[in-house]
């Protein structure tokens, strides 16, 4: 497994109108205006399985998790999930 990058995504949560009924002629500005911003952390993770008998790529995953609490638990959920992966693939008992 290797971590393959890191991004951000910023969002636009809430704002102060619901929708434009209503409120278009005179806050049709501030429909657009968010209430506040939440920035998410995006860890991206690529998982590859080789056959060292035949010297090849055997299976490859992509994985990727939001706001990780720590590398430890993200790695170690990762693992599991890679593995219930190849045993779903039947690689693996």
């Amino acid at each position: 497994m290797r971590m393959a990058g890191v991004t951000e995504q910023v969002t636009a949560v809430g704002g102060p109108y619901g929708t434009f009924d209503g409120y278009y002629d005179w806050a049709g500005a501030a429909v657009y205006a968010p209430g506040y911003l939440e920035t998410d952390t995006i860890v991206h993770v690529v998982s590859n399985l080789y056959s060292l008998d035949q010297n090849k790529l055997v299976w490859s995953g992509v994985s990727q998790t939001f706001d990780p609490s720590s590398a430890k638990s993200f790695m170690t959920d990762v693992g599991k999930a890679v593995a219930k992966s190849l045993e779903k693939d039947r690689l693996i008992l």
